[in-house]
């Protein structure tokens, strides 16, 4: 595309060389080889030619030769170029070659020269471009704002606006800036992207406030721009399962897997949605694929989703191996005291009443919320009355009752306090 300079621009303070005017008309005409063979002689002999070196750099820069124009740009510059061009097209080309802090400092050299409303927009919109690319978001917001109110009709103003407004969590006006890009050019890869990422966030801000209607509408639409990202449908299914809509959820959480075929927190997830239906086999059966791919510390949690499956269904024997498999994997203090606790009432059920009470130990040693100690010493007190262990039994009636007095604990401590003294 050619670097825009009006005839006007070319034609000011027309310097007395005979070559000057076939070098602007060559320029205009497009052919800018033409121009810088009708430029050099004079440059040669009038190194200090401030047109001469602007429209030279003009030329170079409309060839895509960045570096050629920066030097005679640059020279330009040193001669105390009046036209804002001369800064406008040296910090285009070293935006062209990834150096933003020299193309921000042209610019800011350049800018008092920026009088009229074409001048100021492409300051704007260039300035802005560099801080884009530096990721300095504010700052590009900043300049594509101004750009925009010049000029609202370049796309990528208002992608690099919108993709900038993102990136500042500014999300409703990302969303506004990035359909107004896409309106002007449909499809854009880049626009569509944010702008399913942008409407992705909103539906996480509405699931994370329970608003699962209004996320669900968010995710719809995040699908539409991003329809590749497994994360949308994964999300959709936890708004449907936190509104009881089994079939739709396990119908997102399947398309999640069709793109993240080896995630295993949709497996998790799917795996509890069954179970909440109690389809247990269908339960087991995926928290198992989730487990072949967890991490060691969300395989635990896991195990113990499974252990409490068997134990609902009164396998206990199957129960203890998960919930033992769970505390193998070493998970947080809180995790595994209520593994342990839960492990515990296994073994009461199984009626072995020595691995109960070590599960209880265990879990009270380490040291759960008060109501789950209570609720533990009250067990192991009914195992120790079980087997007429009086003074074990008081001591853990009294404990519980400690933690949480009720009439129950009452009971129990005055009739183990009679037992005693038979």
């Amino acid at each position: 595309m050619r670097i825009a300079a009006s005839a006007c621009m070319l034609l000011v303070a027309l310097p007395a060389f005979a070559d000057w005017k076939q070098a602007v008309a060559y320029y205009q005409q497009g052919q800018f080889d033409k121009c810088i063979q009708e430029l050099k002689p004079d440059l040669d002999k009038n190194p200090d030619w401030e047109s001469g070196h602007r429209l030279a750099g003009l030329c170079y820069l409309n060839l895509k030769n960045n570096a050629l124009a920066i030097v005679e740009l640059s020279r330009a510059v040193q001669l105390q170029s009046k036209e804002f061009a001369t800064y406008r097209a040296l910090a285009q080309a070293y935006f062209n070659i990834g150096k933003f802090d020299n193309c921000l400092q042209a610019l800011d050299q350049g800018e008092q020269f920026a009088k009229q409303p074409g001048d100021l927009y492409e300051l704007r919109r260039l300035r802005g471009a560099a801080y884009y690319r530096q990721q300095k978001y504010g700052d590009a917001a900043e300049d594509l704002a101004v750009a925009i109110r010049i000029k609202p009709t370049e796309w990528v103003d208002f992608s690099q606006l919108g993709i900038a407004y993102f990136n500042l969590n500014r999300n409703e006006e990302a969303i506004q800036m990035l359909q107004k890009a896409l309106a002007l050019k449909p499809g854009e890869e880049a626009a569509s992207g944010v702008l399913g990422r942008a409407y992705f966030k909103q539906g996480v801000s509405a699931l994370s406030n329970k608003q699962y209607d209004q996320a669900l509408d968010m995710f719809r639409r995040a699908g539409t721009y991003a329809p590749n990202d497994g994360y949308i449908f994964y999300n959709s299914g936890e708004a449907h399962l936190f509104l009881n809509n089994f079939a739709e959820a396990e119908k997102a959480y399947n398309q999640a897997l069709t793109i993240m075929p080896r995630n295993p927190d949709i497996y998790q997830r799917l795996g509890y949605l069954f179970e909440k239906q109690k389809k247990w086999d269908q339960a087991l059966s995926t928290y198992q694929k989730a487990a072949d791919l967890a991490q060691p510390n969300v395989k635990a949690d896991i195990f113990q989703r499974m252990g409490m499956i068997h134990e609902n269904n009164k396998k206990y024997d199957l129960a203890a191996g998960f919930y033992k498999r769970a505390i193998d994997l070493n998970p947080p203090a809180p995790v595994k005291a209520d593994i342990h606790q839960r492990l515990a009432t296994v073994y009461e059920n199984l009626k072995n009443y020595d691995l109960a009470l070590a599960s209880y130990q265990k879990a009270t040693e380490l040291n759960p919320p008060a109501a789950a100690r209570a609720e533990m010493f009250y067990r192991t007190g009914m195992i120790f009355e079980l087997q007429s262990k009086w003074d074990e039994a008081l001591s853990a009636y009294q404990k519980s009752n400690e933690l949480k007095p009720s009439p129950a604990l009452k009971e129990a401590i005055a009739r183990v306090t009679e037992q005693k003294k038979k």
